[in-house]
């Protein structure tokens, strides 16, 4: 791991927040035309939490309050299910309106939503890719890589990166795609990813042993719009078979959805015993080497890491989750405080230290039950709450890390 000086020029950061302010704007109208799903709000935590770090490495810390202050009226208005578009929409233009001084004299390029490495992740497998249904995803916040025709790289990217989605061109040579598409079904790193081609209408004979092995077909992809709508289509079944599932398939951990349901069954079996169980937050820093503009698979690469690390570090009957949006809870049962703090410290020393982490710097929250409520959700909020604080206590940091080749 190379260790260097925090560089004190802003472009960097500016660029950053040039990014974020334009990605949260597409995805503004996004979210007024229905209900809020929980996934969005993770999201949106995601997006602000990141815009908020990249202010206080801007020296303007001022704009943690507004967007603390922001997520938390989202948050509440979306469990007591009054959440109206129009007024999140005016709220959210009101709390944009507090950054821009932080891009002024920067003009906003039009590719630059395409730099933005989150949300839904579609990998496209051409050596000529359509650029027009592209531009129309990534309006939606679909974070497109397109690469050639490799299988070996293909599936090197696949496992990196835990695509929501792979689409391969039917144009490729058919032996290797057969054998490509047999290995991506067969590998259960790649469990939850969907696998479909391309192909023209009229190219309906393809092989019934390469057809075993996908999930289906996408024809008129000349048209930009009707591509873009079966995509979508597609992409909203998959995130609804993601949610239900015990696995995150980034990761190798339990979901949220799964973390959510045992701290419920443990929490009722705690009240009837004089024991306690606590959750440890975890997210990078913001301001640490994490930009928006690198390649997306080294990203991937510390969020691997990172949760191969802290499944190394629970006891057999302790639970680490990731949410799919950048924090990991880590959930330690019959713990006091004392024991969750010290552990705490401890998680925070290693991540230092460790030569082949990549992780530059590591925020933290903790919550206990009962002391902090007696609903998953109560827990989830505090810990998170626990993470601005850190946020907005902290100082730039004297030296990050960078990810290691």
């Amino acid at each position: 791991m190379n260790d260097k000086l925090w560089d004190p020029s802003r472009a960097r950061f500016q660029t950053r927040a040039r990014i974020l302010l334009h990605h949260l704007t597409l995805l503004k109208n996004l979210w007024t035309l229905g209900p809020m799903t929980e996934r969005e709000v993770r999201t949106l935590w995601f997006y602000l939490f990141q815009l908020a770090g990249t202010g206080v490495a801007l020296d303007y810390s001022d704009i943690i309050p507004g967007a603390r202050g922001f997520l938390e009226w989202v948050q509440e208005t979306v469990r007591q299910g009054s959440m109206r578009g129009e007024e999140f929409q005016q709220r959210l233009d009101q709390f944009l309106e507090i950054p821009r001084h932080l891009i002024a004299g920067q003009e906003m390029a039009p590719e630059s939503s395409a730099q933005v490495v989150w949300g839904d992740r579609l990998v496209v497998v051409d050596n000529k890719p359509t650029l027009l249904w592209e531009k129309a995803l990534r309006q939606h916040a679909v974070s497109i890589f397109t690469m050639p025709f490799s299988p070996t790289q293909v599936l090197r990217t696949a496992r990196i990166m835990r695509p929501h989605m792979i689409l391969l061109n039917a144009a490729s040579p058919v032996r290797e795609l057969e054998s490509l598409c047999a290995v991506l079904r067969d590998d259960r790193r790649l469990d939850g990813t969907a696998v479909y081609l391309y192909v023209r209408a009229e190219q309906s004979e393809l092989p019934a042993k390469l057809l075993r092995h996908i999930d289906g077909l996408i024809t008129d992809y000349e048209r930009s719009e009707s591509m873009a709508a079966q995509i979508l289509g597609i992409l909203a079944r998959v995130n609804q078979r993601r949610e239900s599932s015990i696995w995150d398939p980034y990761t190798d951990l339990y979901s949220l959805a799964y973390l959510r349901e045992r701290l419920e069954e443990e929490i009722l079996r705690q009240q009837r015993q004089p024991t306690r169980l606590g959750i440890i937050a975890l997210t990078w820093d913001p301001r640490s080497v994490h930009t928006m503009d690198e390649e997306p698979g080294r990203t991937y690469l510390i969020i691997r890491r990172l949760a191969e690390y802290l499944q190394s570090q629970i006891r057999r009957s302790d639970v680490v989750a990731y949410d799919g949006m950048g924090r990991f809870y880590l959930v330690l049962f019959e713990a006091n405080r004392r024991v969750i703090s010290e552990r705490t410290k401890m998680i925070q020393q290693q991540i230092r230290t460790e030569t082949d982490m990549g992780l530059g710097s590591l925020l933290t929250g903790m919550a206990l039950a009962p002391d902090h409520g007696n609903v998953p959700e109560d827990l989830f909020t505090h810990a998170d709450r626990a993470l601005w604080d850190e946020l907005e206590q902290a100082t730039v940091p004297s030296s990050l890390s960078t990810l290691s080749p």
